[in-house]
């Protein structure tokens, strides 16, 4: 079974602030609350594993952690250029994906059995 939260007693403690003035860059005094870090540390592990597992080292990764709860930073590297590519290729890869975003995004948690 995979939680989708961490129990309370391993939260951690972090700062948290308001932005007061966005283009002052002036904030409410920091405060310590605590923070279910679960998404932050799954990303941290998604990613090593992307890294151990990644045979080419020219790929690009991208770890992320996607909540209706807010978001988390993602961890990654940035593929290197591939002068070799093909523009056709790239462009049936981004139609596909436009055609068929829904297998993509919001893969549900518990897919219905198959029949």
């Amino acid at each position: 079974m995979v939680s989708d939260a961490s129990p309370e007693h391993a939260w951690r403690k972090v700062l948290q602030t308001k932005v007061i003035d966005a283009a002052a860059g002036t904030v409410e005094e920091p405060w310590e609350t605590a923070v279910d870090m679960m998404p932050a540390d799954l990303i941290k592990r998604s990613f090593g594993r992307l890294q151990a597992n990644c045979k080419f080292p020219e790929l690009g990764l991208l770890a992320s952690y996607v909540s209706e709860n807010g978001s988390w930073i993602p961890q990654g590297k940035q593929a290197t250029f591939n002068g070799l590519v093909s523009s056709d290729t790239m462009l049936a890869i981004a139609q596909y994906y436009e055609q068929n975003v829904d297998s993509f995004l919001d893969t549900p948690k518990y897919p219905p059995p198959l029949a």
